[in-house]
């Protein structure tokens, strides 16, 4: 009996297919962990903007403490969830160090009482 290869059993556009594919699932986790949040807090040359469920009467002290006292040179944005139990979640991305980083965190954590 004679020995048959299973490689052939896939064409050759088949196996690639397949290799990307596989190669797209990270991606897309990674896309839709990115886009999750119920706020986003952007600060960028000088301007603070806000997307989603932020509250307004917090506007106004937040962008205060953006602009003045962490100053950053360079883009960062804040994306805050609340979960189940009202506790707020927040994720600082750009560069800026851990330590304001943590900074950022106790402030949104103190003025939205998260």
């Amino acid at each position: 009996m004679p020995f048959i290869e299973q490689h052939d059993m896939i064409p050759w556009y088949g196996r690639a297919a397949i290799v990307v594919g596989v190669a797209m699932i990270p991606w897309l986790g990674y896309i839709g962990w990115k886009k999750k949040g119920d706020f986003r807090i952007t600060v960028r040359a000088g301007r603070v903007s806000y997307r989603g469920r932020f509250p307004a009467g917090r506007t106004a002290e937040t962008s205060d403490f953006f602009l003045h006292d962490v100053a950053p040179k360079v883009p960062i944005c804040v994306i805050g969830n609340w979960t189940r139990g009202r506790v707020l979640r927040i994720s600082v991305q750009g560069r800026i160090g851990s330590g304001e980083a943590q900074r950022i965190r106790n402030f949104l954590k103190m003025t939205l009482n998260g």
